[in-house]
């Protein structure tokens, strides 16, 4: 059961961060400065809380699957989704400041985000890759004959 959770919340992160780096994070170079921190200030905190709701809910589960079986896959996934909520915090949230702030290189901040956020879709999608696997392995699609 907790596998399928967390399928679920695997793949709605990667979505909401494979929209933005496909859609919203090219489309910000587009923005005028002036507009691009306007936009950032009213309407980024709508996209960081579906994250917000999102991420520990998925760090509570993956713990949970670290606490009912320790195994290669739990340790990587546990650390992996700690290390990208550090990345996250280091990184992302900081160019999301700068560019509210009204820097006046905010274009830049923003191209630094779109280049920061190619880390997160990778590690996600090998999170949810490997998490579908285990579930494609553990209940086996089965043909009728």
């Amino acid at each position: 059961m907790l596998d399928v959770l967390r399928l679920m919340f695997d793949f709605a992160i990667l979505s909401v961060l494979g929209l933005l780096q496909v859609a919203y994070y090219p489309s910000l170079k587009f923005f005028p400065r002036k507009e691009l921190v306007t936009w950032f200030r009213n309407g980024a905190e709508n996209i960081v809380w579906i994250i917000v709701l999102l991420a520990p809910g998925q760090l509570v589960i993956s713990g949970l699957q670290l606490l009912e079986k320790i195994s290669f896959y739990t340790v990587c996934s546990f650390v992996s989704i700690v290390l990208m909520w550090a990345y996250t915090l280091q990184f992302t949230i900081r160019f999301y400041r700068k560019i509210i702030a009204g820097a006046e290189n905010a274009h830049e901040m923003a191209v630094k985000l779109l280049v920061a956020n190619r880390l997160r879709i990778v590690v996600y999608t090998v999170l949810f890759s490997w998490t579908l696997s285990r579930l494609w392995h553990k209940y086996p699609f089965q043909t009728v004959p």
